[in-house]
């Protein structure tokens, strides 16, 4: 038994050897022209609604709460409208999507009146037109990857 215990010992000592000694790159020792190749294109406006968003959709959709949907509102309104005013990545930049983030901004600010209105069930049916709009755009972008490595 003190035998098994001694190899058990030994394994796992040589399997956490292997594992911190195992060759991994990261960003930070990559050469220059690596990290370009490796660079992740960030799009900052989008990243900030979708925080928004699901802070204020996720509660609906999972237990019908729209409180934090109602509470949320004028931020939703606030940042796409900061996201409509923000120079596009080039690999989103044309009429399509300028075209969805515009309509974003506006259904965003209507979706603030609905939400002024008290009414659940249309503050239900705007928040969930207003999440399918910007996973249209998320599409968009996620999409235009794959384009752009091509």
């Amino acid at each position: 038994m003190r035998q098994g215990k001694l190899y058990g010992i030994v394994l796992m000592l040589l399997l956490g050897l292997t594992y911190c000694s195992s060759e991994k790159k990261s960003t930070d020792v990559l050469q220059p022209e690596e990290k370009a190749a490796n660079t992740v294109v960030e799009w900052k406006e989008m990243d900030e609604f979708h925080s928004v968003m699901a802070d204020s959709f996720h509660p609906y959709m999972d237990s019908t709460n729209l409180a934090p949907a109602k509470l949320n509102a004028a931020d939703l309104a606030r940042v796409a409208e900061k996201w409509a005013a923000a120079e596009l990545p080039e690999r989103v930049n044309n009429e399509e999507v300028k075209k969805m983030i515009s309509t974003l901004n506006v259904s965003s600010q209507e979706y603030l009146k609905t939400v002024q209105t008290n009414n659940d069930e249309a503050i239900g049916e705007s928040l969930i037109k207003l999440h399918d709009l910007f996973h249209e755009i998320q599409d968009a972008w996620y999409h235009s990857a794959e384009k752009h490595e091509h």
